[in-house]
């Protein structure tokens, strides 16, 4: 089934940026053998976009079938994506990349972890000011990103880091960093070192 989206002067729909916005995560290799990182994936009214090395997702506002979608066409101002009902279901498991949502540490409380993850958020914006924010996500966090991922963002996201065990030596290895605006969220692997 062929399902169209169109963002032009007269007709807006609602989806749209964040449907492109999930596009933009996806494999642009030529050869990608791995349908999850070729084809956008629904389920529960979620989609995703990956390429192994980033994940966009998008709390959709329509509802839409759960599946897998290829993007037949994709222009500045028009999106056709056709649900493949060939593709056996994948689970897809990414809740594990996003930072849980952290309660004040109350030492009474049981439930509570004793250390709990400590994290910061920082403010970016990624369309106008590219250079800025590259080099404010490079100085927060002394990690080096694809720019290109950077630049896939496009919008003011809050970046949510966590604290290195060690402040001197900043965040090594290889801790994912988080994005999220409103009904869009992604998790961006910095390049190795």
């Amino acid at each position: 089934m062929l399902y169209e989206f169109k963002h032009t002067k007269n007709h807006f729909d609602q989806d749209f940026e964040g449907i492109e916005f999930c596009i933009r995560a996806l494999s642009k290799n030529k050869d990608e053998m791995r349908i999850q990182c070729m084809h956008l994936h629904v389920a529960r009214n979620i989609m995703t976009g990956t390429d192994g090395s980033r994940i966009h997702v998008y709390d959709l506002r329509d509802k839409f079938p759960k599946g897998w979608y290829r993007v037949i066409k994709k222009t500045r101002g028009y999106i056709a994506l056709y649900r493949d009902p060939k593709i056996k279901e994948i689970r897809l498991t990414y809740s594990h990349l996003f930072p849980k949502p952290q309660k004040p540490y109350d030492p009474q409380d049981p439930k509570n972890p004793k250390n709990p993850e400590p994290v910061r958020t920082i403010s970016i914006e990624t369309e106008h000011n590219l250079t800025e924010a590259v080099y404010k996500i490079n100085t927060e966090t002394n990690t080096a990103l694809n720019i290109d991922f950077v630049k896939d963002l496009k919008g003011y996201y809050e970046m949510t880091i966590p604290e290195p065990d060690d402040p001197e030596e900043g965040l090594t290895g290889n801790q994912p960093l988080y994005f999220k605006a409103n009904r869009k969220q992604a998790v961006i692997m910095p390049c190795m070192k």
